[in-house]
């Protein structure tokens, strides 16, 4: 075992209880696999990849040993926010299941469906996660002075979402929770946008769910567009509303 996919598998010990506790779903017995394990290796492996999951498998987080080795030894410092992102993706699914523990009338299947095909929804939730909501997770005594040196050295910039649907599902999840607080982000997350437009568009998704608060926020959210316009007209950019 690499140095690389053993450090992540120190880190899945360590924030696997914590996703637990904030999710509320009980994850399998997680463990870390070199990505050449995978399955579908010759199906829809990238070496790009650094670290995923299968969506059709609940205890492997697939580690690209290669791809870390180009990266350096700079890259253990992605490594934590990388598998807080994949473990969510994990309890995700588990959330997705649970929807009629809230809702009795509920269609599950619907709701699965919607769940797979919104890649940005997916990934938006596994960002937040792992950016934002878990930020005490990194405070495990090991691990304080890894998350500290990565954010000092590395600049949060480059620990910012990156790709279109990890951008648009984050800012979905930040708008959204910002409006009806963050003590509901596990309530969105099991309730999956109708489509793509309502995650490109977080006030149509509001109005549709929560329609109160999207009615009393929809000048709020005219306002702040018009503002970016502006910025972005006349200076050519717009500062980053993450």
């Amino acid at each position: 075992m690499g140095k690389y996919l053993s450090f992540a598998n120190q880190c899945i010990q360590k924030f696997k209880p914590v996703i637990e506790e904030k999710t509320g779903v009980k994850l399998e017995d997680v463990i870390g696999k070199e990505a050449s394990e995978y399955y579908k290796r010759d199906e829809d492996y990238s070496p790009d990849i650094s670290m995923f999951v299968d969506m059709g498998c609940d205890n492997s987080i697939f580690v690209n040993e290669k791809r870390y080795e180009e990266m350096g030894d700079r890259s253990l410092y992605k490594i934590p926010r990388g598998v807080a992102h994949e473990l969510a993706h994990l309890a995700h699914r588990k959330l997705i299941k649970k929807v009629r523990e809230t809702n009795p009338k509920a269609d599950i299947s619907r709701s699965v469906k919607r769940y797979k095909k919104s890649e940005s929804f997916r990934e938006g939730f596994a960002e937040y996660m792992s950016l934002t909501y878990l930020n005490d997770a990194y405070d495990y005594e090991t691990y304080r002075e890894v998350w500290k040196d990565m954010m000092r050295n590395a600049g949060y910039d480059n620990f910012l979402p990156r790709g279109k649907p990890y951008e648009r599902g984050y800012k979905f999840f930040r708008k959204v929770l910002s409006v009806i607080g963050k003590d509901k982000v596990f309530e969105v997350a099991r309730s999956p946008p109708l489509n793509e437009l309502e995650v490109r568009m977080p006030l149509l998704y509001l109005l549709r769910r929560y329609p109160a608060q999207g009615i009393r926020n929809i000048p709020k959210f005219f306002t702040k567009a018009i503002r970016t316009k502006l910025l972005k007209k006349i200076y050519g950019y717009a500062p980053s509303d993450y």
